[in-house]
């Protein structure tokens, strides 16, 4: 692949230039200047160039006979947000996750985020399974029939079986949705719940009951029922909302 570009450092005709790279050295140098989902890129020219902004605004400053501005004072709120906290030492739990290509990233989980969250997933998820419903193909109504049957297995799951089978569960309802914006807007949020689930893990109780929510919801998908699939989900995110609160608030 050939391509014309401009040397800033050369002079004259010899300014513009033409350089050949295979397709995926391009497409590695490319997507270098693509942005994670959530970042915005922001450009500043003249005295908010990043080369003398800090001379150039001290400059201006004093030719208007303008004094600096004072540093930015953290906002207090007379109302103190719950976190969930360390039962032993009583430090802020905090997440941990490793992106590939992006590093680590580290935040604090507050009950703020639950609220939110299932506001969100509720009409996401209600939307994913109604679609589910109307589009799953034959074969994938078989392989949410092979789910059913799990379900109907008499052995015993720890809890982190029964959260990675609740994982495939919805894994499962997103291909048959066929929408791969949705599967992959609803599998980020799906990833935020878990957060939240794992840190109540040693807490929660009934976690098979909930995971067996699911067979109504995979048998009205599998059968083609639109509706049906909306409200059982529907109840199905709002119980979670309902029983992390209980968990961690004791509301």
């Amino acid at each position: 692949m050939s391509f014309r570009w401009k040397d800033y450092r050369a002079k004259g005709r010899t300014r513009h230039k033409t350089m050949t790279l295979s397709a995926d050295e391009f497409m590695r140098r490319f997507l270098l200047h693509v942005l994670p989902t959530g970042f915005l890129r922001i450009r500043h020219y003249g005295l908010l160039a990043n080369v003398g902004r800090r001379e150039y605004l001290a400059r201006v400053r004093d030719l208007l006979d303008v004094p600096p501005p004072e540093p930015p004072k953290e906002a207090r709120s007379e109302t103190p947000r719950p976190t969930f906290v360390c039962r032993c030492c009583g430090a802020v739990l905090r997440v941990v996750e490793v992106f590939p290509r992006r590093g680590m990233f580290v935040t604090t989980v507050e009950f703020r985020d639950l609220a939110s969250l299932c506001e969100v997933r509720t009409v996401l998820e209600i939307y994913g399974a109604r679609l589910a419903a109307e589009r799953a193909s034959e074969t994938e109504r078989q392989e949410l029939a092979g789910l059913v049957a799990e379900l109907d297995r008499p052995e015993a799951h720890d809890q982190r079986a029964l959260m990675a089978f609740d994982r495939r569960i919805h894994q499962a309802i997103y291909r048959c949705a066929h929408n791969e914006f949705l599967a992959r807007t609803l599998e980020e949020y799906y990833v935020l719940a878990l957060r939240i689930w794992h840190l109540a893990l040693d807490q929660a109780s009934g976690l098979e009951a909930a995971v067996q929510q699911h067979r109504p919801l995979l048998e009205a998908i599998r059968t083609g029922s639109g509706d049906d699939a909306a409200e059982i989900m529907r109840r199905h995110v709002d119980d979670f909302e309902r029983a992390m609160r209980r968990v961690m608030l004791g509301a």
